[in-house]
């Protein structure tokens, strides 16, 4: 039987960390130009 390659695993988790902060981030900008989009005359600048 052979031993799991760590390296890929590991590989694999941090994309995924990265990608869900990253979505994190994202997630309120996203939100907030919804928001503006809906009532460009009294959009915060």
């Amino acid at each position: 039987m052979e031993k799991p390659h760590k390296i890929p695993q590991i590989y694999g988790y941090a994309v995924c960390l990265v990608c869900i902060v990253t979505i994190l981030i994202s997630v309120p900008n996203v939100i907030t130009s919804l928001i503006d989009l809906g009532d460009p005359l009294h959009a915060g600048a």
